[in-house]
């Protein structure tokens, strides 16, 4: 899919008109070209939905652009991890067994890097996309002091900044783990 003529720049799309005129389009693109799943509804209606990886792509994306007012977007990433494992547990013991047997790593932690795989796998269609998403991860687990992700993250989990870090740590390696 093309935005057309409405895509300014490789992540804007300016329309006409009054009030709002211009959107940052980054990531969707790449989200769209990775392919889409696609449902079906009383088969006649066929449409295409976004996979959880792209939407924690552009939840981060959006905190990034303005983290003062896009907080539950990171609580959104928060039950996304949550529940990842458990949505995604066939496809995760068929294409990623290589994550079982370390006795240090829990579900979760495999459910982040399997997350963190997929995300790669969309971002890695743009270079400036993925250096955006990996910057992101990295400021975000490079220190516990400096990680507002895992300090909003602590809301949802209510446990502490490190044990966020720890499993953003866990996204980040399999989002790496494509290049």
């Amino acid at each position: 899919m093309s935005f057309g003529e409405i895509e300014a720049k490789p992540s804007n799309v300016t329309v006409q008109g009054t009030g709002l005129t211009s959107l940052n389009m980054s990531g969707f693109k790449e989200i769209y070209d990775s392919g889409l799943p696609e449902a079906e509804l009383e088969e006649k209606h066929r449409f295409k939905f976004c996979t959880l990886p792209g939407i924690v792509l552009l939840k981060l994306l959006a905190f990034q652009e303005r983290p003062e007012i896009r907080r539950d977007d990171v609580k959104d990433i928060s039950k996304i991890l949550k529940h990842f494992f458990d949505m995604y547990a066939n496809e995760i013991y068929e294409k990623h067994n290589d994550l079982f047997g370390d006795k240090y790593i829990n579900l979760n932690w495999i459910a982040a890097r399997v997350l963190g795989r997929d995300m790669g796998k969309i971002a890695q269609l743009s270079e400036d996309l993925f250096i955006r998403i990996k910057k992101i991860l990295t400021k975000n687990t490079i220190d516990i002091h400096s990680s507002n992700i895992a300090k909003i993250m602590t809301e949802f989990f209510q446990n502490t900044i490190e044990e966020n870090v720890k499993l953003l740590e866990q996204v980040k390696i399999g989002y790496l783990e494509n290049r």
